[in-house]
């Protein structure tokens, strides 16, 4: 499995999608052993919506678009800020959680791991830039590679959205979770605060 496929729709933060714990604040997979919890005034999404969302942005590479709206995974979770980020008139904070396997990259570091993920989204996005570089950190007491950026997301009827995006990646075993976090990159809507909130109650059973 290429690990562009990996990439996924932590990006594509207009587009997010929903657990069964809709009516709490807490998503639990024992399947996969994740747990995370929710503001008490943020939302579930449905699956639905990443895949109509999906195929309104508009990349710089047809084959990059092409890959995300075919090939991408569903998230495990999806948790926004507005129940229906299309009314809104910028880009939604969204955090999106997937499991993925490694393929290839099985015990490589997760900095490596990450690296390989954001080589597509530097090609595939206009005005990429890194605000924090790919770098060692912890994600529920787990090695893990953290790194932040800012690109252009353009979607089909022709808006810009300057995008703040978050990203971890948390090996374990023969698959990954990839965590994004992504929102405006400035304005009321930042969300670092709540963004923290979510990062710091993440559980992952090892």
């Amino acid at each position: 499995m290429k690990i562009e496929n990996f990439l996924l729709a932590a990006l594509l933060t207009i587009a997010p999608l929903s657990s069964d714990a809709a009516a709490t604040n807490r998503y639990s997979n024992p399947q996969v052993g994740l747990a995370v919890e929710k503001p008490s005034t943020w939302h579930f999404l449905s699956v639905q919506s990443i895949v109509e969302n999906r195929q309104r942005v508009r990349f710089k590479e047809e084959e990059l678009a092409e890959l995300v709206r075919a090939r991408a995974r569903q998230p495990l979770v999806v948790i926004a800020k507005y129940e229906d980020p299309a009314a809104q008139s910028d880009i939604t904070p969204t955090v999106q959680i997937t499991l993925s396997p490694l393929g290839s990259l099985k015990g490589a570091p997760a900095e490596k791991i990450m690296e390989n993920v954001v080589a597509p989204m530097q090609r595939g996005f206009a005005d990429f830039q890194f605000v924090k570089p790919v770098h060692a950190t912890t994600v529920a007491g787990l090695k893990a590679a953290h790194t932040v950026a800012t690109y252009a997301l353009g979607n089909q009827e022709g808006k810009t959205f300057r995008v703040r995006a978050r990203l971890w990646i948390v090996p374990r075993g023969d698959f990954a979770f990839l965590v994004g976090m992504s929102g405006p990159q400035r304005g009321p809507d930042v969300s670092e605060n709540e963004f923290r909130a979510i990062l710091q109650s993440i559980a992952i059973e090892r």
